[in-house]
């Protein structure tokens, strides 16, 4: 009688010293936006209709969506005799980054760099009597040189509704006398959902993780004439919108008797699912890869960034060549 009460004794002591802390770690769940420039060159040709070389480039950006908080009851997780080890890590804005697991940071994701030149063409429309007479003025102050405009535009995603690219300060004035040439340029977007990557079953004892799945955006940058920028696409892809993506839980087991649980998660920049692992003791239970953002991470430190603003002088450069050998060839 007495050892059995020794032994419930050492079972008391032991589970007190593998308790986890009472507390509750709160995080936000993730956000996007969608920035893109445009660099557009005109110039006009011999019979004086326009020419215009455009490239984009597209830019996403994620943070973190304080208007939801989620948060992990650490109590939940304790089991009897057993470790309760977890470890979390944020991103510096509170989002959540991974819970046993070590990930790598990622910045801004450039979605389509500005190193490719679209071929130059005229726009898509029936040209005027009006569209000669913006030719000429063109010419009155350009001569047979070309123009080179920026335009930019921001896509928060609080709705679905396309975002009309607009002159920088620099090229507002231009842009304005010479729009009937240039033409109109939008971000267009279509609705989409997500779904969640795990389900929560039911049974045993296990706390909740929170999560939200990013919806794939389609997403365009187009152009065409005033009043029409749908008429050409030059730029497509999808982008991770957090803000428009699926809420799920994410169950991590409490720890077992005489043993050790092993969960692990991680999660990208937008919030995806990138990895989810479950075992016992050894760790070896079966690991789970969600599917992988298709944009390519870049740390935006001050070297890149230079290097970004090279690559748009470059591209300037090389529209400026190529339009002017479209209006006078004689000049290539």
């Amino acid at each position: 009688m007495k050892s059995l009460i020794y032994l419930a004794a050492v079972l008391v002591v032991l589970s007190g010293c593998s308790q986890t802390p009472i507390a509750k770690i709160s995080y936000y769940p993730a956000k996007s936006s969608l920035s893109a420039r445009l660099v557009r060159t005109l110039g006009c040709d011999k019979n004086n209709l326009p020419i215009v070389a455009t490239t984009p480039t597209v830019t996403t950006t994620f943070s973190a969506d304080t208007s939801k908080l989620l948060s992990l009851d650490l109590k939940e997780l304790d089991g009897t005799i057993a470790n309760s080890d977890i470890k979390l890590e944020f991103y510096a804005d509170r989002r959540l980054k991974s819970v046993n697991a070590t990930t790598t940071g990622q910045g801004e994701p450039i979605i389509k760099s500005a190193v490719s030149l679209l071929a130059a063409a005229a726009l898509e429309q029936s040209y005027d009597a009006s569209v000669v007479e913006k030719c000429q003025e063109f010419k009155k102050h350009f001569g047979e040189q070309t123009l080179t405009l920026i335009y930019i535009a921001e896509q928060p995603f609080d709705n679905f509704d396309d975002v009309r690219f607009a002159a920088d300060t620099q090229s507002a004035r231009y842009a304005n006398q010479f729009k009937k040439l240039v033409g109109d340029a939008c971000f267009r977007v279509k609705a989409a959902t997500a779904s969640a990557p795990v389900t929560a079953g039911s049974g045993g004892r296990v706390a909740m993780l929170g999560a939200r799945q990013p919806a794939m955006v389609p997403a365009a940058v187009s152009i065409g004439p005033v009043g029409a920028c749908e008429v050409s696409t030059i730029w497509s892809g999808y982008v991770p919108v957090g803000q428009k993506g699926a809420d799920y839980m994410i169950p991590i087991p409490s720890a077992a008797v005489f043993g050790k649980q092993v969960f692990a998660a991680a999660f990208d920049e937008a919030g995806a699912l990138t990895s989810v692992q479950y075992g016992k003791e050894s760790g070896a239970g079966a690991a789970i890869n969600a599917a992988q953002s298709t944009f390519d991470a870049l740390h935006t430190t001050d070297t890149e960034k230079t290097a970004q603003l090279k690559a748009e002088a470059d591209v300037i450069a090389a529209q400026q060549r190529l339009v002017k050998c479209k209006t006078t060839p004689m000049s290539c």
